[in-house]
């Protein structure tokens, strides 16, 4: 059967969708989900790097006719790349292992160690039994791993990610492999569109670049055939750039959701797409240990803990074998890690995914040599994949996680209307509300506002788009604070002037309080205040709702107490409990609402202030303040 290759990659990549579709997320997740599930669904621009790949792929998936909300089934698209990036997996351990069972150990020769190879003869026949039975369990290793299968339960750029560096691998190592230069260029097509979806792509380029120079089969050859060879496929992965044309051509339309509005020039363009902003949290002190622990800590999961073994014995045997393999997956490994533990952020976790398809690639190796040494190994090595999947499905199962879209309802239902809300709560609430209300149409009288956003160019005149008859009263103020931001932003504001755009980013801040105010309710949740001193100063806050009502009038304000409904949330809130984002949304929200109820009790209002310390404590039954002023209610009544 000619296509009978074609057969485990079909299965494999069903067996994996099956997988992730039973642990997909059902809404809108944390951090960027939102917007991007926004601007996808908007064919807009998302964040930096725009990610111009991702976004148009996601958009024609979104115009899918699926009978699913957008966020689901972006969450879908999630599945979908990570799900083929298994198959992909599957060709690249067959490939390798092909290769590499024609390959002579390196032998003494005249007091020399000296590779002794045997010519590969690679066809594109279907792989050998073994080879295909060894290359499964790598797949399904790799579809059980930790960081792997996260990315594929909700939507975020990396499930595509995994699926154009796994194709840029299988189609390099083919042509290198097979001496075939049509894959050779189809590897230059899919390395340059992987740029077009995330520049990390650029850590694969070490090893590829010394490869392409230094052959399985050949010294290091810099020969005018070879450069001229270099310089067509690098033709190719330039000609790719113009993907970030057409994100460029799409700013400029003005869509929906348009971060950065990169088409205003070179300079915001440049800005946005190198990721500048983020260069911040580059090479911070104390970064590189943390980081490389965390690492640590992450690879027993992504193999299984028994596949550690399979890995180190498989490096050390493809060294023996054939060094210039040995040494690009050594170079995966190494230009990974070496760049991700400078990167100061809490989600590193996927940073670190390259490393961990080259280390699922070394299994193989160690599998392949364990059942040439021990006869009948092959079906207990599938022990690796089960045990991978078993203890990773928890951890991975978010088919119940609602967290974000509850406590979004929760942050929105008691508000007033057409309230304008001041936030930062960015992971939590605005990315989430943004694809809520753009793009399901809940709440459009609200008007949201992300306070440190309002630090970004481009953010005001978004603003305007989305609330004309909030932002336009504001112009002179606008226009008074952005003087200063241009110039802070293409760093050229002194900063002897600091003080003074701090001055007019507040006077901007009370220039939408103050000219909204009497048409409109003014919200903002309390983080907003955290260093912003002369924000609101005039006016009253009081607690409403889970944020602060600001106001002109000292008379008491109170939120309905029946709008804040905590079951779905408390119950999800005991099922998922990761440290970083699980367990701090539960303890913010009922750190709000345990504020909340303290203003019910300091205005003697001890029933609705019991229901609202009882409901804190039903979110984080180690809340301490609630439980104290709870005690302290009822020994007073």
């Amino acid at each position: 059967m000619k296509n009978r290759g074609l057969i485990l990659p079909v299965v494999l990549f069903c067996v994996a969708f099956v997988l992730y579709v039973t642990t997909l997320a059902p809404d809108v997740t944390f951090t960027d989900a939102g917007e991007l599930a926004g601007a996808c669904s908007s064919y807009g621009v998302a964040h930096p790097t725009g990610y111009p790949l991702f976004i148009m792929v996601g958009h024609l998936w979104s115009l899918l006719p699926l009978p699913f909300s957008v966020i689901y089934k972006m969450n879908l698209f999630a599945a979908f790349c990570t799900a083929l990036s298994v198959s992909v997996v599957y060709l690249i351990s067959s490939v390798v292992l092909q290769f590499y069972k024609t390959q002579k150990p390196l032998v003494k020769q005249q007091g020399k160690q000296k590779s002794v190879p045997q010519m590969p003869v690679l066809t594109t026949d279907a792989p050998s039994l073994n080879v295909s039975i060894i290359s499964s369990i790598s797949a399904l290793t790799y579809m059980g791993a930790r960081t792997v299968w996260a990315q594929a339960t909700s939507i975020e750029v990396y499930s595509l990610h995994l699926l154009m560096i796994t194709l840029v691998l299988y189609t390099f190592l083919r042509g290198i492999l097979e001496k075939h230069n049509r894959w050779l260029l189809l590897s230059a097509l899919m390395l340059g569109l992987s740029f077009g979806n995330h520049l990390t792509t650029i850590l694969v380029l070490p090893a590829i670049l010394l490869m392409f120079f230094w052959r399985t089969d050949e010294t290091l050859s810099l020969s005018k055939p070879r450069l001229v060879e270099f310089s067509i496929l690098f033709g190719v992965i330039v000609s790719c750039a113009a993907i970030y044309v057409a994100m460029l051509i799409r700013s400029s339309s003005e869509p929906l959701f348009n971060w950065g509005a990169v088409h205003r020039g070179w300079d915001e363009f440049t800005y946005h797409v190198l990721g500048k902003q983020y260069q911040v949290w580059m090479f911070v002190k104390g970064t590189r240990g943390k980081q490389f622990e965390k690492f640590l800590s992450l690879v027993p999961y992504q193999l299984g803990f028994i596949g550690l073994v399979f890995t180190v014995w498989g490096l050390v045997k493809l060294y023996a074998r054939s060094m210039q393999l040995g040494v690009f997956f050594t170079l995966l490994v190494v230009f990974c890690v070496g760049y991700s533990i400078n990167y100061n952020i809490h989600d590193i976790d996927s940073y670190f995914l390259l490393s961990f398809i080259a280390f699922i690639v070394m299994m193989s190796i160690g599998v392949y040599e364990l059942t040439q040494l021990v006869p009948g190994t092959l079906y207990p090595v599938f022990l690796i994949p089960l045990v991978t999947i078993g203890i990773n499905y928890k951890e991975n199962n978010e088919k119940e996680n609602v967290l974000v879209p509850e406590y979004t309802k929760l942050m929105t239902e008691s508000l007033p209307k057409n309230s304008i809300v001041f936030s930062q709560q960015w992971d939590y609430y605005v990315s989430a509300f943004w694809y809520k209300q753009q793009i399901e149409g809940y709440r459009p009288d609200i008007v949201i506002i992300d306070k440190e956003l309002l630090r970004r160019t481009w953010y005001l005149p978004q603003l305007e788009r989305w609330y004309p008859e909030v932002i336009k009263p504001c112009k002179k103020e606008i226009d008074a604070y952005m003087e200063y931001l241009n110039q802070f932003e293409r760093n050229e504001l002194p900063q002897s002037e600091y003080p003074v755009i701090q001055q007019r980013f507040i006077a901007m801040l009370n220039s939408i309080v103050n000219n909204n105010i009497a048409t409109h309710p003014i919200i903002a949740s309390p983080e907003v205040f955290q260093g912003e001193d002369g924000f609101a100063a005039t006016q009253t806050k009081t607690p409403f709702g889970l944020m602060l009502a600001i106001s002109n009038d000292s008379t008491p304000t109170f939120s309905d107490v029946q709008k804040i409904q905590v079951d779905m949330f408390a119950a999800t809130a005991k099922k998922y409990t990761d440290p970083h984002l699980e367990k701090t949304i539960a303890e913010t929200c009922s750190g709000e609402i345990t504020t909340l109820g303290m203003w019910f009790m300091s205005n003697n209002r001890k029933a609705e202030a019991d229901t609202l310390f009882n409901r804190a404590l039903r979110v984080d039954a180690k809340n301490t303040r609630a439980q104290e002023a709870l005690n302290k209610l009822r020994s007073n009544q």
